[in-house]
């Protein structure tokens, strides 16, 4: 009998016991865009607010939703510092996605089609500062403590 069935169940498994942080991360950043997201919608198209205003607000309330998620989903490794450390560190990460979502996000939402669609702006900007952040709440973030 041929070892292929049963290799194939043993080889995914490897590859989500090695990359399984990164698909919970980008689950997690679902859900953070989510919120983020309806958040900009609903200031946006319901209550008059500009795209920019709207978006810090929105941006705040997803950082705190997604560090909850990362800490006891994602990266629950990363837990032997204590929250209010953990939370600092996960903020000054998620400001540095910050700038580059933003950047990106004021740019777009200034062309004619994005500033119709904000939510398409959000979209393109959040995944280009999702590589970044995953990287630091991987290694600094939720990394463990030194010793």
């Amino acid at each position: 009998m041929s070892e292929g069935p049963r290799v194939l169940p043993a080889m995914l498994r490897r590859q989500a016991a090695q990359h399984g942080d990164k698909l919970r991360f980008l689950v997690v950043g679902s859900i953070g865009f989510a919120v983020d997201g309806g958040i900009l919608l609903l200031l946006n198209s319901f209550a008059g607010w500009t795209p920019l205003a709207a978006r810090a607000v929105g941006f705040p309330v997803a950082v705190s939703v997604t560090w909850w998620l990362n800490r006891i989903w994602t990266f629950r490794d990363g837990r032997a510092r204590s929250m209010e450390h953990q939370y600092a560190l996960y903020l000054i990460v998620q400001l540095a996605g910050l700038a580059i979502n933003f950047a990106i996000f004021a740019g777009l939402v200034r062309l004619s089609w994005f500033a119709s669609w904000p939510i398409a702006a959000l979209a393109v900007a959040s995944i280009a500062a999702m590589f970044v952040t995953y990287t630091l709440s991987r290694y600094v973030a939720f990394a463990a403590p030194r010793r």
